[in-house]
């Protein structure tokens, strides 16, 4: 039987594209991205191993249930464009900040 809990935990633990390439673009000139995915991979492993091995010693099966709940019934919905209205004010308002 697959337990796909510490895969979970591995990739969570990894963070998505999109955060790498948040971190990168905020990061300073010397950023290493070889060595930051290499310290984001062995972090994840081990987190990956901790969650496999727990999981071994509390011998216990993990499930998780989800209800999925539209937002709006419409199949036009005004909350992403509100919502990156908001991240581009607050991306503008960062660069404010580091301009002065």
């Amino acid at each position: 039987q697959l337990n796909l809990f510490p895969l979970t935990a591995f990739l969570v633990s990894f963070g998505g594209l999109c955060v790498h390439m948040q971190i990168s673009a905020l990061a300073e000139s010397n950023f290493s991205a070889v060595k930051f995915f290499l310290s984001r991979t062995f972090s994840a492993a081990v987190s990956g191993i901790t969650a496999f091995f727990l999981m071994t010693f509390f011998n216990t099966d993990i499930s998780c249930n989800v209800n999925i709940k539209a937002v709006s019934q419409s199949n036009y919905s005004p909350l992403p464009s509100f919502m990156l209205i908001v991240m581009i004010c607050i991306l503008i308002g960062a660069f404010e900040k580091n301009k002065k």
